[in-house]
Parts: C-alpha cells; sequence; structure tokens
C-alpha cells in the first residue's frame, strides 16, 4: 500500500537513518537488558533455591529469621517500587 507518509517520507534520508536507529536501539535494549535481566534473576532465583535448602537442613530457628528477612526484603522492595510509580504518576 502507498500510504502519503511513505510517499513523502520515502526518500527523507535523514528520516530512514532515524528510523534505523531506533530499531537498532530497541534490539540492543533487548539484547543486553531485557534478556540479561531475566538471566539475572533467573540466576538469583536458583542461588536463593539453593541458599533455601541449605538453611532448611540446618536449625530451624535460623531458618525462621532468614524467612523473615526475605519476606521483609521482597515487601519493602514493592513498597518502594509502588511509591515510585505513584510519584511518577502524580
Amino acid at each position: 500500500m502507498n500510504f502519503i507518509d511513505v510517499k513523502v517520507f520515502g526518500n527523507y534520508k535523514p528520516l530512514i537513518l532515524a528510523s534505523k536507529c531506533g530499531v537498532k536501539t530497541a534490539g540492543w535494549i533487548e539484547k543486553n537488558i531485557m534478556n540479561k535481566s531475566v538471566s539475572l534473576t533467573a540466576d538469583f532465583t536458583r542461588k536463593l533455591s539453593l541458599w533455601d535448602m541449605k538453611l532448611q537442613s540446618r536449625n530451624v530457628q535460623s531458618y525462621n529469621a532468614y524467612a523473615f528477612i526475605l519476606v521483609t526484603v521482597i515487601i519493602s522492595l514493592v513498597i518502594i517500587a509502588y511509591k515510585v510509580i505513584l510519584s511518577q504518576i502524580s
């Protein structure tokens, strides 16, 4: 289909180069930030699971303390993220 914007901007080289840069930037972000953050999260979860297994095999009191600290950190991060989101909205 030939839309008017394709006809007008089709031969405009700076716009074509800018769109290529946007595509390359999006590809770089996906490769280096999104994929690596997923990999780091998976690795961290595996390590956390390993620590959890080690602590379960030891003293119950230390395991309870560890679980309390972990839940506290997670809840704190959720509250901080919620506060940041609210500050961005208003």
